[in-house]
């Protein structure tokens, strides 16, 4: 008879298959924890990825456009009639010292030219009366930014006359201008739908009339009206046209690429600096004498 302790040292000792089925379990749960491991990183790095997303999304945008120079700008979507307050700014000063700025000889665009200046020939306009009087050339091209309805009355009779009357083109005196204090824009309401806006700005003009004569200043002091027009397209992606050429489509090409004209300006009194945040003047053409 076999004695009872074999029995019980083969029933407590496991089976070789017991011992491969256990392992095979133990391995297939290491395996699980890993596969869940593996998955809970990965949904803790989509949240984190998705977050940052979220918050890239939320940032505004400044979409870039290659000109065909290979130039790259920033753009920014606009209305069809909006403009930024430091564009209508820029537009109005850039505008006013062109239109004022008054000398004999065309601005150097060489190194020849540095050397030997080449002589404004001046543009012929219109004075009123059958009268026909020559501004500077640069001062005709700025003119384009001006509204068609202003543009003649401010250039023939206002500009024109000055500019003869100081000998400009004769190289008698030089003309500058120098913008002490631009306002903020502030839009001017019920302008049969055009958006308008009125800047307050005070300058002096600069004038010199010989070497050994001090440089005379005189206030110019003007509400300077802009208005909001269709921009010239050409110039998005093309090198802009000579601004001293007087050549017509240049000039309205280089004016008009800002989308702003003046189409009026109205003088004030240096101590009404203070302004009002939002105006109901009428927007006409006034006398505008510097």
């Amino acid at each position: 008879m076999a004695d009872i302790s074999e029995f019980t040292s083969l029933a407590i000792q496991p089976s070789s298959d017991y011992r491969r089925v256990e392992k095979a379990r133990n391995q297939q749960g290491l395996i699980q924890l890993g596969i869940f491991t593996f998955a809970g990183m990965s949904f803790v790095l989509s949240l984190v990825t998705l977050t940052k997303i979220n918050t890239l999304a939320a940032k505004e945008v400044a979409p870039l456009v290659q000109t065909i120079d290979g130039k790259t700008i920033h753009v920014r979507a606009l209305q069809g009639q909006e403009r930024p307050p430091e564009v209508i700014k820029a537009f109005t000063e850039n505008t006013l010292r062109d239109l004022f700025t008054w000398r004999q000889y065309l601005l150097p665009q060489t190194a020849a030219e540095w050397q030997n200046p080449k002589i404004d020939p001046g543009i012929v306009v219109d004075a009123g009366e059958g009268v026909n009087l020559k501004v500077p050339s640069p001062v005709w091209v700025s003119s384009f930014a001006v509204s068609n309805s202003f543009r003649q009355e401010f250039l023939g009779k206002h500009l024109a006359p000055l500019i003869t009357g100081l000998k400009v083109l004769q190289g008698t005196s030089t003309v500058g201008f120098m913008p002490l204090y631009i306002q903020e824009p502030i839009p001017v309401p019920n302008n049969y739908g055009r958006k308008t806006w009125k800047v307050k700005i005070n300058a002096n003009l600069l004038i010199r009339t010989r070497p050994d004569v001090p440089v005379s200043e005189v206030p110019w002091d003007y509400d300077v009206y802009i208005e909001a027009v269709s921009p010239t397209t050409s110039v998005l992606g093309a090198k802009l046209p000579d601004k001293f050429a007087p050549d017509l489509q240049s000039a309205i090409d280089v004016s008009r690429a800002s989308g702003l004209q003046i189409v009026a300006l109205e003088p004030f009194q240096r101590q009404d600096l203070a302004a009002p945040k939002t105006s109901t003047a009428p927007v006409k053409p006034s006398p505008a004498t510097p």
